[in-house]
């Protein structure tokens, strides 16, 4: 074991794999030792490989979204022998950082599938992991422009969604809106117009006068602040006010080419490819996908039994992430929900963490066969029957989605989980505990839990003090037993 802890003089596929293997197999040692959470730094481990250093590669900043996975913590599982045979799944894809990582990896690519619940991540997430030649790119792009220049002052079709006019100035929604039509008129296959999509969807938030370091919309304004922070503030609105769309536009297309070709060159190499296959986690199924974040849900059939090499994912929070209200203006501006406040609130109740809970939900306590989380939740419900009840409903949902990855697991086949512990109206809840015991039940083997310190990655850092911080992130080993 000790000389796979030694670090290589050359890396490649077979000493990279021996090494982490090496690795894992110290941190499942001292795990099943003393069963304290191993503290480690996933940056730190990959920190010796060149191909992994991670800032704006491949695709990975084609366009923000919140509480993105640490790319170094999929890189790290894909260079073991863990990932065995079969394709690697994400169940809680979001933008497809798992999946840009398992195509692209320098010694161990792999194929992988996505489900996703959110139409806008798995827009982004199928533009994102779809290698396009730039070439291509390029030409459509010069034919979009084209379009746009000629449709500019035409009957422009602007959403009516809810305070359009106050979180964009009128030629905000005339400058977008001639945009979208041209996207809509141009004549290309659906992958070429998910990246334009994206690129549109990329300066949605930009254009708007909300402040883009918050994730859920917050009116960006110096009234707040005082002193040299006030004229630094309102300075940044100044500029804001005076973004035209189709600059922004293009200087995203621009950008999003370099980023595809790094994407198109890796995956020349690999041969490996990622597919949006699903919608929900809880029901792991496979539908071929349409375009535009969409899945043909008539064609929808069972994802088979042990047919997943590997499962690397990472669940939405408690309570923490508000994925809803972050997405709104691309939602609405795409068309991908009705432009309506029920529509917004309907597919909120669907989520995994949702707050959307029925009266009839928390007129008593709702336990979740768990001693750990059903003594939280009793807390909570002397205080807030309510958020009881979110966060009864998230660990039912959480079995149900450790159950399909169980079911979807080869034998054998190994699931790295990825949690973070939150605050629920003042109640710590140690979500990765619970979670663990969780996966257990359903006949999960836990083999090592470790723990990562949350270093800034679109995380909001200030939140209600119902949500709390988040500091660490939390790491289980799971294995489906052989048959």
């Amino acid at each position: 074991m000790m000389k796979n802890l030694i670090e290589p003089a050359i890396w490649t596929k077979e000493t990279t794999i021996e090494w982490v293997d090496g690795r894992l197999d110290a941190l499942v040692a001292n795990y099943g030792k003393n069963g304290e959470p191993q503290r480690i730094s996933f940056r730190a481990l990959c920190s010796n490989w060149v191909w992994a250093k991670r800032s704006d590669v491949y695709t990975h900043y084609l366009h923000r979204y919140p509480a993105k996975l640490l790319p170094y913590i999929p890189i790290f599982f894909l260079s073991s022998s863990l990932t065995g045979n079969g394709s690697i799944l994400d169940p809680f894809a979001g933008t497809g950082t798992v999946a840009v990582e398992a195509i692209t990896h320098f010694t161990n690519p792999k194929d992988c599938k996505l489900v996703e619940i959110n139409p806008l991540a798995r827009l982004i997430s199928a533009a994102k992991t779809t290698p396009i030649d730039p070439s291509i790119l390029e030409k459509k792009s010069l034919e979009l422009f084209s379009i746009i220049e000629k449709n500019r002052l035409s009957n422009l079709q602007i959403p009516d969604f809810p305070a359009i006019d106050f979180w964009f100035r009128k030629d905000a929604q005339k400058g977008l809106s001639t945009i979208r039509t041209a996207i809509e008129l141009l004549n290309a296959d659906f992958q070429v117009k998910d990246f334009f999509w994206v690129c549109f969807s990329s300066i949605i938030r930009d254009m708007s006068r909300a402040d883009p370091k918050v994730s859920p919309p917050v009116l960006l304004s110096a009234s707040k602040f005082a002193g040299k922070q006030k004229e630094y503030i309102q300075t940044w609105v100044n500029k804001k006010n005076r973004y035209k769309a189709n600059v922004l536009f293009s200087n995203a297309v621009k950008k999003n080419i370099a980023r595809m070709k790094r994407l198109w060159d890796a995956c020349q190499l690999s041969n490996r490819q990622s597919t949006i296959i699903g919608h929900d986690a809880r029901n792991l199924t496979k539908s071929p996908y349409l375009g535009k974040g969409m899945l043909d849900l008539s064609s929808e059939t069972k994802l088979r039994q042990n047919s997943i090499g590997m499962v690397i994912t990472s669940p939405p929070y408690i309570n923490a992430q508000k994925y809803t209200r972050a997405t709104k203006f691309e939602l609405w501006w795409l068309g991908l929900l009705e432009p309506n406040s029920k529509a917004l609130v309907d597919y909120d109740k669907n989520l995994v963490g949702t707050e959307r809970i029925l009266y009839d939900e928390y007129n008593e306590v709702q336990t979740v066969n768990n001693q750990t989380a059903d003594t939280f939740i009793a807390k909570i419900y002397e205080t807030d029957p309510h958020k009881a009840a979110v966060v009864s409903k998230y660990f039912k949902d959480m079995r149900v989605s450790l159950k399909e990855i169980k079911r979807v697991l080869q034998p054998g086949g190994y699931c790295a989980l990825v949690v973070g512990n939150n605050i629920v109206f003042k109640q710590s809840i140690p979500n990765n505990q619970i979670l663990a015991e969780i996966a257990q039940d359903e006949g999960l083997t836990l083999n090592l839990m470790l723990v990562d310190e949350i270093r800034s990655r679109g995380l909001i850092t200030k939140r209600h003090e119902s949500a709390g911080i988040i500091a660490d992130e939390w790491v289980l080993l799971l294995q489906k037993p052989m048959m």
